[in-house]
């Protein structure tokens, strides 16, 4: 299995953000002819009502997954960044535990 790259996850996200978009106008589309039943079209009414909120759900879905592929293609370099900024501190902490441990076993072995 091929190994997936930022760049296919930012890619992906943003195809799904703009077809979830797309689907999601045309629900609203829907939904307001079906609020105007004025016009006397064949499919504005209920069906149309239902199937245009439908259509919003399944838009607004596929735009929380692509914002979610979107956001999976920097964690890499977010992580990067993070381990970077804070190696010294980690650095500083483990010789401030390593020399406590250390006069914690000299403290011990003397006492024996």
């Amino acid at each position: 299995m091929p190994k997936k790259n930022s760049r296919d996850y930012n890619t992906m996200g943003i195809i799904l953000i703009g077809l979830g978009a797309i689907i999601a106008v045309l629900g609203l589309v829907l939904m307001g002819l079906g609020l105007v039943p004025l016009l006397n079209l064949e499919f504005s009414g209920v069906l149309s009502m239902a199937i245009g909120m439908f259509m919003v759900f399944i838009g607004g879905s596929l735009i929380m997954i692509g914002i979610y592929k979107k956001s999976l293609g920097s964690i890499g370099a977010k992580s990067g960044y993070i381990a970077k900024e804070t190696a010294w501190a980690t650095e500083k902490n483990s010789e401030a535990l390593a020399k406590g441990l250390a006069k914690g076993f000299k403290k011990g072995l003397r006492e024996k």
